[in-house]
């Protein structure tokens, strides 16, 4: 599964949901039944702003390409949704835990299960990586799958932990997915989670 480039950094990202998609029969005695259609999914508003934004154009375009526009899943870190600093450690043990000294992980909305990236690492654990599904993410630490390695790393300044999802873009029209207002310069591309 292809990634999104932890480099094409947004100015901000809009995030919606979880949202339901939920069937209602109406009979005729008046009765109503009520019928789940989908897991929960979230929406992405990704907003790009200035020239800056021009310069990964391209780039992200070259990505939509590759995904032949919705068809294609891809990992989003969100970049609204992190941690980072110095209270931040990667502990290289049995099971590799990434902790966090302020406890911060349950209050970012970091969940059992899912993916996490990691950037800004001294000790080459820039990536994405899953965590583990069964164990529960208590609030000083998140443990990895079994299969994730990570160097020892602590009271690094620069590492970002991202709440990451699989998600797909909204549009198989390029023109519709990068939309841009000629007055505020404004890019936004719209994802949705793939469950």
């Amino acid at each position: 599964m292809a990634n999104w480039n932890i480099d094409w950094k947004p100015k901000k990202v809009l995030t919606y949901g979880p949202s339901f998609d939920t069937q209602i029969s109406q009979f005729r005695s008046g009765k109503r039944q009520y019928r789940s259609l989908q897991d929960a999914r979230r929406k992405f508003q990704v907003v790009f702003d200035g020239p800056s934004s021009a310069l990964i154009t391209d780039a992200i375009m070259a990505f939509f390409e590759a995904r032949s526009g919705k068809y294609e899943s891809f990992t989003f870190p969100n970049f609204a949704q992190k941690i980072e600093g110095t209270r931040l450690a990667c502990v290289d043990s049995n099971s590799d835990t990434i902790t966090d000294s302020s406890n911060g992980l349950i209050l970012k909305g970091f969940e059992t299960g899912g993916l996490v990236t990691i950037e800004g690492s001294g000790e080459s654990n820039d990536g994405v990586y899953d965590m583990h599904a069964s164990t529960a993410i208590n609030a000083g630490y998140i443990t990895l799958a079994a299969a994730e390695t990570l160097a020892a790393e602590s009271a690094n300044a620069a590492l970002t932990i991202y709440k990451t999802y699989n998600v797909r873009f909204v549009s198989d029209d390029w023109a519709a997915t990068f939309l841009e207002d000629d007055l505020a310069k404004i890019r936004t591309i719209d994802l949705i989670e793939d469950l």
